[in-house]
């Protein structure tokens, strides 16, 4: 592959991982790109100050343990997306 092709990767994940006060917040986020299915997060240059912003912003424990997982991955998205894969050992959100 060409050195100048820059592949990058994503960890999908549905929204049922995400609580609905979550989803209000990504709404309104300028660092989050929304879909019509959900969001998409760079998580690049994310680091633990970075994350404990995201807590003091008001989004879920859970969120800011994706994002955390995301990136323990070697992923550099988080795509939460409403036909994403549930999974068995993260909590899930009846919204």
């Amino acid at each position: 592959m060409p050195k100048e092709y820059e592949i990058q990767t994503t960890w999908v994940v549905s929204t049922i991982h995400i609580t609905e006060r979550d989803s209000e917040i990504l709404d309104h986020c300028l660092w989050i790109d929304q879909y019509r299915y959900g969001f998409l997060i760079n998580v690049q240059d994310f680091d633990e100050d970075t994350l404990a912003q995201i807590a003091s912003e008001g989004l879920s424990l859970a969120l800011t343990n994706l994002v955390r997982r995301t990136a323990e991955l070697g992923c550099d998205w988080l795509r939460l997306d409403c036909d994403g894969p549930e999974l068995k050992d993260t909590p899930k959100f009846d919204w």
